[in-house]
């Protein structure tokens, strides 16, 4: 599927969603089930490659969780790799985790805010 070219600069973007391409949810979902949050990671190399082409492509502006597999890691090893951590505005969420019933609770506490925020530095290479 081909991407449309963006709106003109003076057009808002909030405005003029044309350019993004169409998701048909019925026949598409089908295609693409959605994965557990279980699910084994890709191998990094080909995971890499979709930050490092992101990063190619003006996306600076990721968004994560700790609770996302492995993707704090994954990015860790993409800054170490680049060299170009102070080039990303960097967001990471917390508070959510699963239990060993498969259910989740959330968490703020501060001693949990503390001890979140910390592994998340660690592994993004802080």
């Amino acid at each position: 599927m081909a991407l449309k070219s963006p709106p003109s600069a003076s057009v808002p973007w909030a405005s003029q969603a044309s350019y993004l391409p169409k998701f048909d949810h019925k026949q598409d979902a089908s295609k693409h089930p959605p994965q557990p949050s279980t699910a084994p990671p890709s191998p990094s190399p080909s995971r890499l490659a979709v930050l490092e082409r992101a990063y190619d492509l003006g996306c600076t502006n990721w968004d994560t969780a700790d609770i996302s597999l492995d993707n704090e890691d994954l990015i860790g090893k993409w800054f170490a790799r680049t060299g170009k951590r102070n080039e990303i505005f960097l967001v990471t969420r917390f508070a959510n985790i699963n239990k060993p019933d498969g259910t989740r609770m959330r968490r703020s506490d501060p001693e949990y805010v503390r001890e979140a925020c910390e592994k998340s530095l660690r592994r993004f290479g802080g």
